[in-house]
């Protein structure tokens, strides 16, 4: 899965981690501190 536009959005991040898609993801991750660490720990399971 490829994310490439200036809009992602948390949510289909996390959906694409918790699917267990590739995602190439450049900083900054998320808009918010939590919402990075999120998409971390669900990456990490």
């Amino acid at each position: 899965m490829s994310m490439v536009t200036w809009c992602r959005t948390f949510s289909s991040e996390l959906w694409a981690v918790q699917t267990g898609r590739d995602i190439p993801v450049e900083k900054p991750v998320s808009h918010h501190v939590s919402e990075g660490r999120r998409i971390v720990a669900v990456a990490r399971k």
